[in-house]
């Protein structure tokens, strides 16, 4: 009875993240998680997320997160795509060409 619970539970999940998805679509949104190294005041919170509506052209619900193993910069996460601007990415990229 236990599995059979968790399984609901877990289908219910499903279904709810699959109608805030289509929900956003109907209504022009798009969830993006933003990764800064440091907490970001409201006011550059404010700007980054103008600067994402205005390239997507659409409205955009921004989850924040605060990681300071990225030392620095910002990482972001748009629909599963993934753009990385954080230091430890860019040291990451220069030790794989340095061992190329």
């Amino acid at each position: 009875k236990r599995e059979a619970e968790e399984q609901g539970k877990e289908a219910a999940k499903a279904f709810n993240a699959a109608f805030e998805k289509e929900l956003e679509k109907f209504n022009n949104t798009v969830r993006v998680h933003i990764t800064s190294a440091i907490e970001i005041n409201e006011e550059r919170k404010n700007e980054i997320k103008n600067k994402i509506e205005e390239k997507f052209n659409k409205n955009i619900i921004i989850d924040w997160g605060i990681d300071n193993d990225i030392i620095a910069g910002l990482i972001f996460n748009i629909d599963e795509n993934i753009i990385d601007s954080s230091v430890r990415h860019k040291l990451e990229d220069i030790g794989k060409k340095i061992k190329a």
